[in-house]
């Protein structure tokens, strides 16, 4: 039968394989524990914050940038040369050749698209030749310095 020194024996034998578990803290140390954590996890979240806020900043900085370079893009590809944005004075319109036509001819006017009759006035454009009704191509020139079909420049050389 066992004995009670055989007892205290294994029991300081366990007490040596299994060590104790750490204590709790106390009151003041848990305190601390819990505000450390709170301190940890507030920094952190605020450098995600800052992050994400840069990355968005960024972000919005990028989409102004496109746009604006979109719309200047675009505001090139559609604006005229300046051959094109001023017209001609009239002084400079009436200086150019113009004819009634005798007999009809087969093209049309391609800025009102009606075909030419015999007796309509008539303007060819110097150096390029193409035909247009008077009235049409005055209204055209007035506006823009160009042939309305090859843009070739319709300038004061010519006239």
């Amino acid at each position: 039968m066992p004995n009670e020194e055989d007892f205290n024996d294994s029991m300081s034998l366990d007490t040596r394989r299994h060590p104790t578990p750490a204590a709790k803290p106390k009151g003041g140390a848990r305190l601390l524990s819990i505000v450390l954590r709170f301190i940890v996890m507030h920094i952190v979240l605020s450098f995600f914050f800052l992050f994400a806020g840069i990355a968005v900043f960024i972000l919005i900085l990028l989409c102004i940038a496109g746009k604006f370079l979109r719309h200047r893009r675009r505001r090139r590809f559609f604006q005229q040369p300046d051959i094109e944005r001023r017209g001609l004075s009239r002084e400079e319109i009436r200086c150019l050749p113009c004819f009634r036509s005798a007999e009809l001819v087969s093209d049309d006017c391609v800025v009102c698209l009606e075909g030419f009759r015999e007796g309509d006035w008539c303007r060819v454009l110097p150096g390029c030749k193409h035909l247009f009704h008077r009235i049409c191509v005055d209204r055209w020139l007035e506006r823009s310095k160009v042939c309305p079909i090859c843009r070739g420049g319709v300038a004061a050389r010519w006239i």
